[in-house]
């Protein structure tokens, strides 16, 4: 079987250690990536560019060229999409730069990709398991640890109530947040599919950090490039466009682990605002049918309240970020949905930046907040 081509395509921020860490597992993969093309909004570029540089070129197999590129402005959907330009890979893996690659995950990725002779799939989802491919030598210090992972949780999960609870009551997975706005809408449950010789899973939305898609359909769908920061929802916002084009599925054969850096993080609050913010610009701009899809975004919203408010409670966070962070977006939303579609997307620019503290002059590197004055804390 004659696998295709893959490009590494990483946003980063202020994360070299577990940068270097991602390159070393992307490099000694089974199947090597063509090229690794990392795209950095860090303050210290040049340093950074060095060090990776160095894994590179210092590798004894097989080296894939290397394309490093500074970021115009720190936004991980511009980042993303200025390595998609650059890719040449026939499938670009758009793992975060936390995500640890198991050294066969790109193998089984691919292998998938090629059993489907018909072009179905248009986008894959790597497995996230809590254990760590290899030796990680920065240790824990500033991760954002979930324990999501555990064995004991996804037993509990496992039981219907649990599970009703988790979804509906909590809104812990993405298909519970997303308002599907083309018409008709494709947001379906998660269901088994034939491809090839391969039974794989069939989901909706994929997470950003275990993210493969076909090139092809990753430029007719681009990340939303109004987005900033770390662009809360931007995975799902283009992963339900990917399925304009075929399916998304999951490969449990391909295991990585989210490491969940939290350096270059914002803080908890601001990312459930805009988070909530960004879900309802995507609506206000792409919605088929805008009269339907603002009253079913404003009652997800309502339930996000009652879910942000029990998370914190139960997590013993006693300052209610999040659900803090869900009444601020009350406004804003509002502002969003009354904005014509006309000029938005420099209106909705310095509706984030005040969110963030940003300053509101025009976007470049001077301009950018320095790593003292930018929020580092873990998302919500």
């Amino acid at each position: 079987m004659t696998l295709p081509t893959w490009s590494h395509c990483i946003a980063t921020l202020n994360r070299i250690d577990i940068l270097e860490q991602t390159v070393r597992f992307s490099v000694t993969q089974t199947c090597p990536p063509v090229e690794i093309i990392i795209v950095d909004a860090s303050e210290d570029f040049v340093s950074h560019c060095a060090r990776i540089q160095d894994i590179v070129t210092t590798f004894e197999g097989p080296q894939p060229r290397l394309t490093y590129l500074q970021a115009p402005e720190r936004s991980l959907t511009r980042q993303r999409n200025l390595a998609i330009a650059q890719a040449t890979g026939d499938i670009l893996f758009l793992f975060d730069d936390d995500t640890l690659m198991f050294p066969d995950s790109a193998e089984a990725i691919l292998k998938t990709f090629a059993a489907d002779t018909g072009h179905e799939i248009a986008a894959a989802m790597a497995l996230n398991v809590p254990d760590m491919p290899g030796r990680v030598s920065i240790g824990d210090a500033g991760r954002k640890v979930t324990g999501g992972g555990t064995a004991l949780k996804t037993t509990l999960r496992e039981q219907p109530v649990i599970a009703w609870l988790w979804d509906h009551l909590f809104m812990m997975n993405a298909r519970s947040h997303f308002i599907a706005y083309d018409t008709p809408r494709r947001m379906h449950r998660p269901d088994m599919v034939r491809i090839g010789p391969l039974d794989l899973l069939q989901v909706p939305l994929l997470s950003g950090y275990a993210m493969a898609v076909r090139a092809s359909v990753a430029r007719k769908e681009p990340f939303d490039g109004s987005l900033l920061s770390y662009c809360p929802a931007e995975d799902l916002d283009a992963s339900y466009r990917f399925s304009r084009h075929g399916i998304n599925v999951l490969v449990e054969t391909a295991r990585i682990h989210h490491f969940e850096a939290a350096a270059g993080r914002i803080k908890r609050k601001q990312a459930i605002t805009l988070g909530l913010m960004n879900l309802a610009a995507f609506v206000a701009r792409n919605s088929a049918q805008i009269g339907r899809d603002v009253p079913s975004y404003y009652l997800r919203y309502v339930r996000r309240l009652v879910a942000e408010f029990l998370k914190d409670g139960l997590s013993r966070r006693f300052t209610f970020p999040q659900f803090r962070g869900a009444l601020a977006a009350f406004l804003p939303t509002v502002a969003i949905f009354r904005h014509d579609r006309a000029g938005f997307h420099d209106w909705y620019i310095g509706q984030q930046k005040r969110v963030l503290g940003w300053p509101t002059l025009p976007l470049h590197p001077a301009n950018l907040p320095t790593a003292s004055s930018s929020p580092q804390d873990n998302k919500g």
